[in-house]
């Protein structure tokens, strides 16, 4: 088990956001990238999601702090937070 899972058996905010797929989904392509930030329309795209159900999944990602929102002008872009591996 990877240390991602042992913080979600004793965190309920990461328990909560890794029990979706389609987050567990977004987070594994974002950790997958590792500093290459990506957009929400991208991860709509990948997911076949709309862009407010994608917004929903990264709310949740980051308020569990297993993503990080960095701006590029007027464009969000996301990358997995450095805690996820700890």
């Amino acid at each position: 088990m990877g240390p991602l899972f042992r913080r979600a058996r004793t965190d309920p905010l990461i328990a909560r956001a890794v029990s979706h797929p389609r987050r567990m989904a977004v987070l594994a392509y974002l950790m997958h990238k590792q500093d290459e930030a990506s957009d929400e329309a991208e991860l709509a795209e990948l997911l076949t999601l709309s862009l407010p159900a994608v917004r929903y999944h990264l709310t949740v990602l980051r308020g569990a702090d297993l993503i990080t929102c960095v701006e590029a002008g007027a464009t969000a872009r996301y990358i997995a937070a450095a805690a996820v591996d700890a």
